[in-house]
């Protein structure tokens, strides 16, 4: 398969965990990301090519902030490894200026 993307993701350990913006609830993880995007795998159910906010909680502070929100279009849908999991591709449409120098400093630790 032809690669697509423009940035290599950068594999994350630990995963980073997604919350639910409006309840608080655990969402799923964020399996890699680069500056443009990131793979999450979550139990959650997204409609390809709908646009969705996510909250990612920082395993530290970056930048005083512990919290970041993006807003990304679902590219693509996959079966999880794990029963009842999905895996999605998501490109970054919405990153505050702040949050892109954290994704940034994520993919550098990395």
């Amino acid at each position: 398969m032809e690669e697509k993307r423009e940035h290599k993701r950068c594999l994350l350990s630990p995963q980073l965990m997604l919350i639910n913006s409006e309840t608080g609830e655990d969402d799923g993880r964020v399996v890699d990301i680069s500056p443009h995007g990131m793979k999450i795998s979550t139990d959650k159910k997204y409609r390809t090519g709908k646009t969705e906010v996510f909250t990612i909680v920082l395993s530290e502070q970056i930048f005083g902030k512990k919290i970041i929100e993006v807003e990304a279009r679902v590219v693509w849908q996959r079966n999880g490894e794990e029963p009842g999991k999905f895996c999605y591709g998501l490109d970054f449409i919405s990153v505050d200026s702040q949050d892109e120098g954290i994704l940034l400093a994520l993919i550098v630790e990395q």
